[in-house]
């Protein structure tokens, strides 16, 4: 085992030391690109962006979604007024990703619909990124340019604030905080 690591670690180190030394200009000139690239597909193809509205009945699942995106380098806007679209009418609050960004087509790979299986598809793939789906969150596809220019707040991290309702029995929660695994009883 420590041999193994021994190995990934001069594998990694070696291959940052061979681009310092002799390809530094090269990655930064393509990351350059790739950014640029990105920006300008997210301006030009649709779908142009997604809004996750507000309001939905687990906000929670909104906030995993948000929240990963960040995780990723991705911008994430809260619209500070309605937002009227050919797509539809999202309320003030509404989550909006728009594709015009560096991160703009990570954004789409992880939010888009994929829809399985493609006849003509002759690999397997048993990954799938439709966050959306994977998280019972709404996500809408947005087609209309007009999102590019919605007002929004920058989110960093999104924290939904609630409240639990009811008269119905209480369940203790212990928490184990070696693996934070959580117990009912």
């Amino acid at each position: 085992m420590r041999n193994n690591t021994n190995f990934m670690e001069t594998g990694v180190l070696s291959a940052l030391e061979l681009t310092s030394s002799f390809f530094s200009r090269t990655v930064l000139e393509n990351f350059y690109n790739k950014s640029r690239n990105s920006i300008e597909s997210g301006k030009t193809e649709a779908p142009f962006g997604y809004v996750l509205p507000a309001g939905q009945p687990d906000m929670t699942r909104v906030a995993f979604v948000v929240n990963t995106l960040r995780t990723q380098g991705i911008e994430v806007g809260r619209a500070t007024s309605e937002v009227k679209l050919k797509d539809g009418t999202y309320p003030a609050g509404s989550f909006v990703i728009k594709r015009n960004q560096p991160y703009g087509r990570l954004a789409k790979i992880l939010l888009e619909k994929q829809n399985y299986p493609d006849p003509a598809l002759n690999t397997y793939d048993d990954a799938g990124w439709t966050m959306g789906l994977m998280s019972h969150a709404q996500v809408q596809e947005i087609s209309d340019k007009a999102v590019l220019d919605v007002p929004v707040q920058p989110v960093e991290t999104l924290v939904i604030k609630g409240q639990v309702k009811g008269d119905g029995p209480v369940i203790a929660v212990l928490h184990n905080g070696a693996n934070s695994l959580v117990t009912l009883r």
